[in-house]
């Protein structure tokens, strides 16, 4: 698990954890908190542990899905073996690799976020 200040892109923590479940994630999160502050905002993927945990250490602070995550599980919905349609999961996938290629070859940082 990292944590990543998104406007200088600085490092703010990096733990390898055993799973990504609520206990394990809490510590993490506090640690970052005692450290740097409570931010301004959050941005995460949507699994369980890690939006229980960011309830749980930062209460009231405006939290993000990553459109990366995001657009990556509904590419994987669309292009399941029961739906034949393609066009959903290309756009996703398509939309995903420009976000991943334009964050890398952005100069500034982007918020690719969904508020949730």
């Amino acid at each position: 698990m990292s944590s990543i200040d998104s406007l200088s892109e600085i490092v703010l923590g990096n733990l390898k954890i055993p799973s990504e479940s609520e206990a394990n994630i809490v510590p993490f999160l506090e640690c970052i908190k005692k450290s740097h502050g409570t931010p301004l905002a959050l941005i995460h993927d949507m699994g369980k542990g890690i939006l229980a945990a960011v309830g749980k250490v930062f209460p009231g602070v405006p939290d993000f899905i990553c459109h990366f995550h995001f657009l990556r599980d509904i590419g994987k919905d669309f292009s399941s073996a029961a739906n034949t349609t393609s066009f959903a999961s290309g756009c996703a996938t398509t939309a995903s690799a420009r976000s991943c290629s334009a964050r890398r070859n952005s100069s500034k940082p982007k918020s690719t976020a969904t508020r949730r």
